[in-house]
């Protein structure tokens, strides 16, 4: 029987894949950074535009085994948001925000987290279209391709 990571170590596993994924997908428009410090804000993954024009990205990435409730998300989405605040201050560039959920597939009840996304989006707290939040089941992460990965976080490169 094979031995079980700890979660902390399934989680910088899933971490690492994430930014692999990310480094490969974007790093001909982006300079993709990995864990970050921006003042007091630890930065999971960061785009920054190689072009004047093009938007940088916070990214947060979530790895969730068991579910969440709505409490636990828009806390996670807050997060982002004073991180995008913080990064705006320090740098006097306005980013979009990512915060990317893997879930185990076990826990993936796609209403349920449509239900939660949609109650996220009636709060209007952030940008619309800006701040964005997107689950990905962990299998789906392991094998998606760099297309499929831009369509489903929303950054295209």
């Amino acid at each position: 029987m094979p031995r079980r990571l700890p979660f902390r170590g399934q989680y910088s596993k899933v971490e690492e894949l994430v930014y692999s994924k990310f480094l490969d997908a974007y790093q001909n428009k982006y300079e993709v950074s990995h864990n970050k410090m921006i003042a007091d804000v630890e930065l999971d993954i960061l785009l920054t535009g190689k072009h004047m024009l093009t938007k940088d990205y916070i990214v947060e990435v979530k790895y969730i085994r068991k579910g969440f409730n709505f409490g636990w998300l828009r806390e996670a989405y807050l997060k982002n948001i004073y991180a995008k605040s913080v990064y705006s201050q320090i740098t006097n560039r306005l980013p979009n925000t990512l915060l990317l959920i893997v879930i185990g597939s076990d826990a993936y009840d796609e209403d349920k987290y449509n239900g939660l996304l949609q109650r996220l989006g009636k709060d209007s707290i952030g940008r619309k279209g800006k701040d964005i939040v997107r689950l990905i089941t962990k299998q789906e992460l392991m094998s998606i391709n760099n297309s499929d990965l831009q369509d489903k976080v929303g950054i295209h490169a």
